[in-house]
């Protein structure tokens, strides 16, 4: 039996929200899974517990036999940080001045609790066996020792140990471009379903030439005088020589290729409607909108659009992809 929970088991365990590649160990205990929200390229090792409101980034590992209680005030976790074995993070807990009782099996009006959110911001990382209290924000790049107690707040970039923490040191900023490298490495992958959203959109312009449409005429055979500087391209209806529409429609497919969603996608169907000539000279505005996704197929429906120089819209139209489905290579 594989160690983590398969794409179909994640689906039966009621966790709120997940994206894609996200390896969860069937060793793990969630508490009001529904609360549990959990980005892309999320692992989540043996052991672990998980209770109440917890949200996930990106890029998030989280080591065997942890602790993290969510409680209802949340624990958040931003994209690319970690937690390392047996650390606990409480955003939940009681007090334990004497004032009140404390723990589960007391009645709920001789006990009072503290809640308060906790946030471990990008670039975070917690070593092991490492407590982090209520109320606390790790910012921005800190690195924090085994066996620390976090019962503060931290200022970002700096290398934090002891108990209860103190400052060290700095800690270098370099792996913000190594961050830079691996997002620019997986934009060139292409998107995947649960990257896209509706609205989702990009934007890309060309210029049209005379000479795209001699390549062009040379490529498919389409040699209509109407395209050319010819007498029939003055007589004709524009007066002039007229783009082949069917230029616009690569321009749409390099959008679609390389950028929404980008590479390995599949192209399925296109409807096409030209509603004004293009002219050479004219600089054109293609656009890809994200207007359905259907995840259960593997399904994008685009609204593709093309616009002149004067905003006015040349072509209309939708598209069906297969964003591509491969995890990534790392």
């Amino acid at each position: 039996m594989e160690t983590y929970y398969s794409e179909e088991e994640l689906k039966t365990l009621g966790i709120k929200k997940y994206g894609f590649n996200v390896k969860v160990s069937r060793h793990v205990a969630l508490y009001r899974p529904e609360e549990l929200e959990i980005g892309n390229n999320v692992r989540i090792d043996d052991f672990t517990i998980i209770s109440g409101k917890v949200v996930l980034g990106d890029y998030i590992h989280i080591a065997q036999s942890c602790g993290l209680y969510g409680g209802n005030s949340g624990i958040y976790m931003e994209d690319y940080s970690g937690i390392s074995s047996h650390v606990v993070i409480y955003a939940t807990s009681n007090d334990y001045s004497g004032r009140f009782m404390t723990n589960p099996t007391v009645p709920e009006k001789y006990t009072t609790g503290i809640n308060c959110p906790v946030y471990l911001k990008k670039h975070v990382i917690i070593g092991c066996m490492s407590v982090i209290l209520p109320g606390v924000t790790v910012e921005e790049g800190c690195a924090v020792g085994a066996m620390s107690l976090v019962n503060k707040s931290l200022v970002a970039w700096g290398i934090y140990a002891g108990a209860p923490v103190r400052r060290l040191k700095d800690r270098s900023k370099h792996l913000l471009e190594l961050a830079d490298k691996l997002e620019e490495e997986v934009s060139r992958l292409g998107k995947q379903i649960h990257d896209l959203k509706v609205g989702d959109y990009i934007e890309k312009k060309n210029l049209i030439t005379y000479e795209s449409a001699v390549q062009y005429a040379s490529i498919t055979g389409d040699n209509n005088p109407i395209h050319f500087e010819t007498k029939e391209a003055y007589q004709s209806y524009y007066g002039r020589p007229v783009a082949h529409g069917m230029i616009l429609a690569g321009f749409i497919s390099g959008a679609i290729g390389g950028a929404m969603p980008g590479a390995g996608c599949i192209y399925e169907a296109q409807t096409f409607s030209f509603i004004r000539p293009v002219f050479y000279g004219d600089t054109i505005l293609t656009r890809i909108t994200v207007i359905s996704i259907d995840a259960e197929r593997n399904r994008v429906t685009l609204k593709t659009e093309c616009f002149n120089q004067n905003h006015d819209c040349v072509l209309d139209g939708e598209a069906v992809v297969l964003p591509r489905k491969k995890s990534l290579p790392f």
